[in-house]
């Protein structure tokens, strides 16, 4: 037979732990981190990573990687840096080429042995405008782009250079199988 006040006591208890569990909960649960973006006219970083990232608005950061360049490029400003872990980038990890950029940079973080953007042969694969000083391209191999006679693997519109330090550049790239035009 239960005792007088049990149920409350125990009711109480639960109630208790219930609230105890919660206040843990929330204080163990960290904020939310940051979307990689200062906003326009900064600097930013975005990080990439076929691996593991996701294309969903909040990421982009170091710790919380977008999956592809694609989705990186269509946030970047001028500018901004596109920094991108080993992989090959391709159509079946949904890249959408050519892959557009309005002056950003794009540097692979591991070099051109492990970080490929390779396209199917039949589109031109990276397409730069407006890029300025300090701009550049580093560190990839890039294969099968461009179409025979109509476009190249990758597309470059300079804006001005105002010293040969600082001028846009393309660095420690590795072109594979690529199809040209002028």
């Amino acid at each position: 037979m239960a005792r007088r006040g049990s149920t409350a006591r125990s009711g109480f208890g639960r109630t208790l732990r219930l609230a105890t569990t919660i206040a843990l909960v929330a204080v163990m649960t960290p904020l939310a981190v940051p979307a990689a973006s200062a906003g326009p006219g900064e600097a930013d970083i975005y990080w990439v990573n076929g691996a593991d990232g996701l294309d969903i608005p909040g990421r982009g950061s170091e710790a919380l990687p977008f999956a592809t360049i694609t989705y990186a490029a269509s946030l970047a400003d001028p500018l901004d840096t596109i920094m991108v872990l080993p992989a090959t980038y391709d159509g079946a990890m949904n890249e959408i080429f050519p892959i557009s950029f309005n002056g950003a940079s794009l540097v692979s973080v591991a070099g051109p042995a492990t970080t490929i953007i390779s396209g199917n042969g039949a589109s031109q694969l990276l397409s730069f405008t407006g890029w300025a000083d300090g701009d550049r391209l580093e560190g990839f191999t890039i294969r099968n782009g461009g179409v025979a006679s109509t476009s190249s693997a990758v597309q470059v519109t300079l804006t001005t250079a105002t010293s040969a330090a600082t001028a846009p550049r393309i660095e420690n790239c590795v072109f594979s199988g690529n199809a040209g035009g002028s």
